[in-house]
């Protein structure tokens, strides 16, 4: 239940109201580099801007310190009385400093369920309040994580369940043959923030008490230029997971007359883009297959909402199992609260 708590309502009647909804430019900042953050904050229009303030302990210092830092701006631009028109808040709901901030300028704040971590919040209002804005299918999302989920929930045999097999498959190969990497290679752009949340996923909910299975994030083709040599050629200690759909045409094919005297890439004539795409995700599969690699190929019918709900249910669930085989708690990360103290004590003695 605590997966789906957007309220229906809200949901359908963004979807009657999604014709005349004009789709903003979204930016995710992930990170508290103040020569992007600044770049970034300077080149918006904070009249036409709003903010989505995330932190599900609302202790969380980076996401606390970016709303410090836009906070002056918004005063200066918008006035404080405005500000809660262009801000609102996701934690928990209990006092903490995130909902301190917000209380004091009138923000309007959403509760965040205490017991989703935070990883594990994509299908909650964290990752569907985004996707409302971002003016797709918040209820197709959940629909996709649903058609996981509910065979699952009807009592299906795990056997035949595969976010069930792809972990005995995952923590055998890391028991038994000394797999203990594993690597998501996508062949789409449009894949990617997916394979780099499997990254934190898979490493926060795994790595613990000496055990764990590294996540390596790879795009395909630009990694097979910078990590395939090291996949074949170097330790056997990996696993792959090749994620891959249908892929746009590529534009018009290239002419042959662009190829005449050229004969080192006649191989081009009549291809697109996309074929070279997928062409490099076949060639790279079935070279690590040749080396006698465990690859795991995962093909999509469409990237949409249902498909990307899917699979991040698939990956959840995939992941819980794993930290059961490995007898390790998949929702807490003991080891990061250490260094969570010491930024506190660095910061405080400056």
């Amino acid at each position: 239940k605590a997966l789906y708590e957007m309220s229906d309502m809200a949901i359908r009647r963004h979807q009657e109201n999604k014709k005349t909804f004009h789709i903003p430019h979204i930016h995710i900042i992930t990170n508290v580099d103040p020569f992007s953050f600044h770049a970034l904050l300077d080149g918006l229009n904070l009249k036409k801007t709003g903010w989505v303030i995330v932190s599900k302990s609302g202790y969380t210092v980076e996401t606390v310190m970016q709303f410090l830092t836009i906070l002056p701006k918004l005063k200066q631009e918008l006035g404080e009385g405005a500000i809660k028109n262009h801000v609102v808040a996701i934690t928990e709901p209990y006092d903490n400093p995130l909902r301190i901030l917000a209380t004091q300028y009138n923000i309007r704040v959403l509760n965040h369920n205490p017991d989703i971590g935070g990883r594990y919040s994509v299908l909650s209002v964290v990752g569907m309040l985004p996707t409302l804005i971002a003016g797709l299918d918040a209820e197709r999302v959940r629909d996709g994580a649903k058609s996981v989920l509910l065979p699952m929930l009807a009592g299906l045999n795990l056997r035949d369940f595969p976010p069930a097999i792809g972990a005995a498959i995952s923590v055998g190969l890391y028991k038994y043959h000394d797999i203990s990497s594993s690597v998501m290679l996508a062949y789409s752009d449009r894949l990617g923030s997916l394979s780099r949340w499997y990254r934190q996923l898979w490493a926060e909910s795994l790595g613990k008490e000496g055990k764990g299975i590294t996540p390596i994030y790879a795009m395909g083709p630009v990694d097979q230029h910078s990590q395939l040599q090291l996949w074949l050629d170097g330790p056997k200690d990996k696993m792959f997971t090749v994620m891959g759909a249908p892929l746009a045409s590529g534009g018009a094919p290239v002419s042959v007359d662009l190829l005449k005297n050229n004969d080192d890439i006649d191989y081009l004539k009549n291809c697109t883009l996309g074929d070279l795409m997928e062409a490099s995700r076949k060639a790279t599969m079935q070279s690590l297959i040749n080396k006698g690699l465990p690859v795991r190929e995962m093909s999509l019918s469409c990237i949409d909402e249902f498909s990307v709900g899917a699979l991040m249910m698939h990956f959840m669930l995939e992941t819980i199992f794993s930290a059961r085989l490995l007898g390790v708690n998949p929702f807490d990360q003991p080891a990061v609260e250490t260094g969570k103290k010491l930024i506190r004590q660095y910061l405080n003695n400056l």
